[in-house]
């Protein structure tokens, strides 16, 4: 049977050497590929998202609040595909709890933009009957890569021609000098 051994220093030839050390606390100057992967600074979330509809559920909370979470997906410029969830809520009397969130994830980490939807203007309508409506977002929360990240913009919305469904997403940074 063996037994784990907690970490020690072992003598040899008069020298101290940390045993099962981590290759950082030995090389303190070189940061572990993780803390490299970050990104710092702005960002810029250019892409398009699609909507799951047929996919979303509702739920409840104790107070009566209804929260929608609805699937996305899609493709954003220099992050990727991404994946995740678009969430909207509304008091027991279906009055808006905003802002909107959605939730993105990706292998390099997570994270999250907000808008409020009341700000959307008068929609813009396609001769195909597609609905498009503009508001500011801003990235809100981000994990690993997207931990120390910035961003703000617009995101469209695609909805059907009476409005009733939302179809995709468009995201536009704001472009710093």
């Amino acid at each position: 049977m063996s037994h784990a051994r907690s970490l020690d220093f072992d003598d040899l030839e008069g020298r101290k050497l940390l045993t099962a050390a981590h290759h950082a606390a030995v090389h303190p100057d070189h940061r572990p590929a993780s803390a490299a992967a970050h990104v710092a600074g702005p960002i810029a979330l250019d892409g398009t998202l699609v909507v799951d509809a047929k996919a979303a559920k509702t739920s409840t909370d104790a107070y009566g609040d209804l929260t929608k979470e609805t699937p996305v997906h899609g493709f954003l410029n220099g992050i990727g595909a991404v994946h995740g969830i678009w969430a909207e809520s509304a008091d027991l009397n279906g009055t808006y709890l905003g802002p909107d969130k959605i939730q993105l994830n990706t292998p390099r980490g997570s994270f999250m933009i907000a808008f409020d939807d009341t700000t959307f203007g008068q929609g813009i309508q396609t001769p195909q009957g597609t609905v498009y409506d503009v508001a500011a977002q801003q990235l809100v929360d981000g994990t690993g890569a997207f931990a120390r990240v910035s961003e703000s913009g617009s995101i469209q919305q695609a909805t059907n021609a009476n409005e009733s469904v939302v179809q995709s997403f468009t995201l536009s940074s704001n472009r710093r000098a």
